[in-house]
């Protein structure tokens, strides 16, 4: 088996989707801003502060966004059971990578070397 160095840090998130403020650029660049309130982008935007990641165009919209419903007396709603098999799938393919790595942390660079060298225990 090939010797795999790895230094991460895994987070658990659920993988459902989740779409935020979309804003676009004159270019047609769609990406997502988070800004404190309706004010604070257009505050922003009048300082030209909010510019297009992919081209850096200042001229930026906002597009349409579902509203947000609060409603008191809510029952939590279940993922679809497809939603619950990819999730299921994803995690263990992550638990498949994981067994067939070492965490080598603080030793990342020093590893990759090692391996990159053909010097590490399990390289050809």
């Amino acid at each position: 088996m090939q010797k795999i160095a790895f230094c991460a840090k895994l987070v658990r998130k659920p993988l459902i989707p989740h779409e935020g403020p979309r804003l676009q650029c004159p270019h047609g660049h769609r990406f997502e801003g988070w800004f404190a309130s309706a004010e604070g982008f257009e505050s922003q935007q009048s300082r030209k502060l909010v510019e297009c990641p992919i081209c850096g165009a200042n001229e930026v919209s906002r597009l349409p966004s579902a509203p947000r419903l609060n409603l008191s007396g809510a029952t939590q709603t279940k993922a679809p059971a497809k939603a619950e098999q990819m999730q299921a799938k994803a995690m263990r393919a992550m638990r498949e990578v994981l067994e067939k790595t070492e965490n080598v942390g603080d030793r990342f660079a020093e590893e990759a070397r090692r391996i990159h060298y053909n010097e590490a225990a399990g390289t050809q």
